[in-house]
């Protein structure tokens, strides 16, 4: 499930949730935790280059941030030739490489698969697909 299938799916429950608090606020009829500080993260504000795709992640840790990070979220992103590319969909891919390919490798366009540091990814929804659809080639890097 993507960040946006989630967030779809648990739609319909945000507004009575939200009504149901403030009518426990409104009625006196809540209780507040203190949180225990020991057990508290702290993550800061999500900035644009938090989706750049590291093309040495192992294929499943790249599919796993693609997702979370996919439509209605900026997405997960790469560089082609100075354009940005944003990806919101790959799947595993069984093609064939050699370990010496540099990770990030483009090895076939149609589909267009690429190299990771475990296996291939195939990319399924690429928001800018014109940009490296003209000017992709077999053995070109994603940086």
């Amino acid at each position: 499930m993507t960040g946006g299938e989630l967030l779809a799916a648990y739609g319909n429950n945000y507004l009575p949730l939200l009504l149901e608090t403030l009518n426990k606020i409104e009625n006196n009829d809540y209780q507040l935790i203190t949180q225990n500080e020991n057990f508290a993260t702290f993550f800061g504000k999500r900035t644009p280059d938090d989706g750049l795709i590291n093309w040495d992640w192992s294929r499943e840790r790249i599919f796993n941030w693609v997702r979370a990070q996919s439509k209605p979220y900026p997405g997960a992103f790469t560089y082609f030739n100075g354009h940005k590319v944003v990806i919101d969909k790959v799947s595993f891919s069984n093609l064939g490489f050699t370990y010496d390919m540099p990770n990030g490798m483009i090895l076939s366009l149609d589909p267009i698969v690429v190299k990771c540091c475990n296996g291939a990814l195939e990319l399924r929804d690429v928001r800018e697909s014109e940009i490296i659809n003209k000017r992709i080639k077999i053995k070109a890097v994603f940086n």
